[in-house]
């Protein structure tokens, strides 16, 4: 998928998997929601009782994560797992 084709799906909420699918197609949706995961963990921390509960994400959140990944490549794991942060 080239990166002028890339568009986020419009949504009334998005889950990382969904994001992912929009990113690098639906045979990534799962390995690449996982990376989206670990950068929503590192980066946008949720209370404590939210921990083990899906991320579901407004419109607003769902364009910045997708802008964070819009560059990053399914070959290039490296830079997906550099964006994820530590706990990639």
């Amino acid at each position: 998928m080239a990166n002028d084709e890339r568009t986020l799906t419009e949504r009334a909420t998005y889950r990382p998997d969904e994001i992912a699918a929009d990113l690098w197609g639906s045979e990534h949706a799962f390995e690449g929601g996982k990376r989206i995961r670990n950068y929503l963990r590192a980066n946008h921390t949720r209370s404590p009782e939210l921990k083990g509960t899906a991320w579901v994400l407004g419109p607003n959140a769902a364009a910045q994560v997708f802008e964070v990944f819009a560059n990053a490549t399914v070959n290039a794991i490296e830079v997906v797992d550099e964006l994820s942060g530590p706990n990639a």
